[in-house]
């Protein structure tokens, strides 16, 4: 899988500040990916990305992370150390990097916008989808738990 490479609209988008003071904090491959690119908005899963407005920094069990978004009840971030994504307070991975959300969050925004016809054919659709997002991050279905396990339970719980 590759990084989007497109601007995103509304509330997506890059960092507003190149020059933002935790931006240094995180690994070079995501402070150029969130400065180029940004994330998207993505209202149907309940995520906010709102980078313009800057950082900031989160502590949960003893560390500290830095806030990307939210998923409507939890922060989402991104970890100094390692550059993957979780959501917090319970530290519930989400990807390996925040290359890899975009790339999840598009290859889900397509899937949306192709209606199925039938029961089976969006449990094809949903299989193929799940396939791909194992190819580009095995451990964000892999890992029990995971914030991308538990929401592709809940999408074939609703067929």
């Amino acid at each position: 899988m590759h990084a989007p490479s497109r601007p995103w609209p509304a509330r997506g988008g890059p960092v507003r500040s190149p020059s933002d003071p935790l931006l240094s904090r995180l690994p070079f491959e995501t402070q150029r990916f969130l400065v180029k690119g940004g994330l998207p908005p993505y209202d149907e899963l309940a995520l906010g990305f709102e980078l313009e407005r800057g950082l900031s920094l989160v502590a949960s069990k003893g560390r500290e992370y830095v806030r990307i978004g939210t998923d409507g009840a939890n922060d989402i971030v991104v970890s100094p150390d390692t550059g993957e994504v979780a959501s917090i307070p319970d530290t519930c991975y989400i990807n390996s990097s925040v290359s890899q959300l975009a790339e999840f969050l598009l290859l889900v925004r397509n899937a949306a916008l192709a209606p199925s016809r039938s029961e089976d054919e969006a449990r094809t659709r949903l299989d193929a989808l799940i396939a791909t997002m194992k190819l580009g991050d095995p451990r964000a279905l892999a890992t029990p738990g995971a914030w991308w396990s538990q929401v592709v339970a809940d999408w074939a719980q609703q067929m």
